[in-house]
């Protein structure tokens, strides 16, 4: 509604999280945000997030593929022996 759909590191976007984030603890309670990078981590542990989730599973499983495929990359064999 903010007009930057799927754009959450827009700066008036992170004004807005930061200000929820502000009021959230301002009222006595435990805000809390995930962060996908460390960077962001920091940034949000700063604005007084008390807890920050670092990663997401489908960026951890794509992550883990991505090193997977690193080990298998590169001359395939070929032969009569290869299967």
């Amino acid at each position: 509604s903010m007009g930057h759909p799927g754009n959450a590191g827009h700066p008036d976007v992170q004004a807005v999280i930061a200000d929820g984030v502000r009021r959230i603890r301002a009222a006595g309670k435990a805000p809390g945000i995930l962060a996908t990078s460390e960077a962001g981590a920091k940034q949000w542990l700063a604005v007084g997030a008390l807890f920050v989730a670092v990663g997401a599973d489908t960026m951890l499983l794509a992550a883990g593929a991505s090193q997977l495929l690193a080990q298998f990359k590169g001359p395939v064999a070929t032969g009569p022996n290869t299967y």
